[in-house]
C-alpha cells in the first residue's frame, strides 16, 4: 500500500523551494511554480485612499479650508445615502423572507458567519453590497424581486423625505446643514433613477439588470433562481460535488462571462471520470479563478490541497495549498473529512485517516437515499477499506480486529 502511506514529503518546504525540482510542468498553478491568479472582485486598490489623502492634506497645508469642509459634507452626504439604500435592500429582503448574509457600506463591511458577526474593512469599496440568501425556492423570484428594488425604493423615500422636509431644515439649522440636506434630496433621486436602469454588469449585476431580469427575461430569471439556489446549497453546507448539477449549469449559461468560464471548467472537473485528465481539469478551473468570489475560491483552494494530497500524494504541495485557506473558512463536513483523510494518508497518519474516513463514511450515509452525495457511498467504503488493509500491513490494528 504504497499509494496510500509512501514516505511523506517534508510538508515544511513548499516544493517550488526543494533544489532540482522542474521549473515546467503541465499544471504550473497546481505545482506552485505559477502563481494563484489574485481575484479581481476582492482585490484591494488603495488609490482611492490615496486620493482622499492627498485632497485632504493639500486644502490643510495651503489653508483651504472652504475646500475641506466641502469634502466633508459631500463625504457625508455618500455615506447616508449608500447606507439607506443598502439597508433598503436588506429591509426588502427580511420582509419576504429572506436571511441576512452580508452588508457593506464603502470600506466597512458586516457579514454573517456561523455563531457570530463579522465587522471588516474592505478598503478598496467606494459604493454599497447587500447580499442574502434563500431558505426555500417557493416564491423565490418575486421575493428577490422585492429584495432587489427595495435599494431603489428606500433611496426614492430618502428624496422624497428630504425635499418635504429641506424648508423646516433651512429655517431651523445653521449653514452648511441646509445645503447638505438639499445634497442628501438630489443624490439620493440620482440613486433611485440608477437603480432602475440596466447598466452592463462589470464584477456584479447592477440592480437595474436584476429587476428587468426577473421582470423581462424568462432565461435571466432562470440564471438568477439557480444562482441563489446554488449558493443556498452552499451556504448550507452542501459539499460542491453534491449541489444540484442542473443549478449550477444554468447558473453558468447567463452569469457574467468570466464567471460562466470557471463554472464551466469545474463542471468538468466536477463530472470527469478519467483519472488521467483530472489535474488539467483542475488546473483549468485555478487559471479561471480571478473572476470567483471570495467563499468559491476557499473550496476550490481546499480542493487543490484534496487533489495534492490524494491524486499525487505529496503532502508539501497539499500543505502549502492547506495554508492559503483563510482561518474564518468553514468547509462542508464531508469536503472537510474528505480533506483531512488525504492529508492524513499523505503525511503518513493512517490511524487518523481512517478516523476521518468513518466521520466521512458517516456523512455520507446519513444523506436521502437516493441523492447524488448518496451515491459516493461504495466509494468511501472502498477507501476505508484499502486505509484498513494499509494498515494491517504496517502491523497495527483498527479498532475493529482490536482484542477485547
Amino acid at each position: 500500500m504504497q499509494a496510500l502511506f509512501g514516505s511523506a514529503q517534508n510538508p515544511a518546504l513548499s516544493p517550488i523551494e526543494c533544489a532540482g525540482l522542474p521549473r515546467h510542468s503541465k499544471t504550473p498553478i497546481l505545482d506552485l511554480l505559477q502563481s494563484f491568479p489574485r481575484s479581481i472582485i476582492d482585490r484591494p486598490s488603495n488609490g482611492l485612499t490615496y486620493f482622499l489623502l492627498t485632497l485632504t492634506l493639500s486644502s490643510l497645508i495651503f489653508r483651504n479650508y472652504p475646500l475641506l469642509v466641502f469634502f466633508v459634507i459631500a463625504w457625508l452626504v455618500w455615506v447616508l445615502v449608500v447606507a439607506v439604500h443598502e439597508v433598503g435592500h436588506l429591509a426588502a429582503g427580511w420582509l419576504v423572507g429572506l436571511r441576512f448574509e452580508s452588508v457593506s457600506v464603502l470600506w466597512l463591511c458586516v457579514e454573517r458567519q456561523p455563531g457570530t458577526i463579522r465587522v471588516r474593512l474592505r478598503r478598496h469599496k467606494l459604493f454599497g453590497f447587500a447580499d442574502m440568501s434563500l431558505d426555500g425556492m417557493v416564491g423565490a423570484r418575486r421575493a428577490l424581486l422585492w429584495f432587489t428594488a427595495g435599494g431603489g425604493i428606500a433611496s426614492l423615500l430618502l428624496a422624497v423625505v428630504a425635499i418635504l422636509t429641506s424648508p423646516a431644515v433651512e429655517s431651523h439649522f445653521p449653514d452648511p446643514i441646509p445645503g447638505m440636506w438639499g445634497a442628501v434630496a438630489y443624490v439620493s433621486l440620482l440613486i433611485a433613477l440608477m437603480s432602475i436602469i440596466p447598466f452592463p454588469p462589470a464584477a456584479h449585476f447592477s440592480d437595474g439588470a436584476m429587476i428587468w431580469m426577473l421582470l423581462t427575461s424568462v432565461e435571466g430569471t432562470k440564471y438568477l433562481l439557480a444562482a441563489y439556489g446554488v449558493g443556498m446549497q452552499r451556504r448550507n453546507g452542501v459539499d460542491p460535488f453534491n449541489q444540484n448539477q442542473r443549478w449550477a449549469e444554468l447558473a453558468s449559461l447567463k452569469g457574467l462571462k468570466p464567471q460562466a468560464e470557471y463554472a464551466k471548467a469545474w463542471r468538468a472537473y466536477a463530472t470527469n471520470s478519467d483519472p488521467s485528465i483530472s489535474d488539467l481539469l483542475l488546473e483549468k478551473c485555478l487559471s479561471q479563478a480571478a473572476s470567483i468570489p471570495g467563499e468559491t475560491r476557499e473550496h476550490l483552494i481546499a480542493e487543490a490541497a484534496y487533489f495534492c494530497a490524494s491524486g499525487r500524494n505529496d503532502s508539501a504541495k497539499a500543505s502549502v495549498w492547506l495554508g492559503r485557506l483563510n482561518k474564518s473558512t468553514i468547509l462542508p463536513n464531508l469536503a472537510r473529512h474528505r480533506l483531512d483523510t488525504a492529508m492524513n494518508i499523505a503525511c503518513g497518519n493512517p490511524q487518523a485517516a481512517l478516523d476521518s474516513c468513518k466521520k466521512g463514511l458517516q456523512c455520507v450515509q446519513e444523506m436521502p437515499q437516493g441523492s447524488r452525495g448518496r451515491q459516493q457511498e461504495n466509494e468511501w467504503i472502498n477507501w476505508k477499506e484499502e486505509i484498513e488493509v494499509a494498515l494491517r500491513s504496517k502491523g497495527a490494528s483498527t479498532p475493529e480486529n482490536t482484542p477485547a
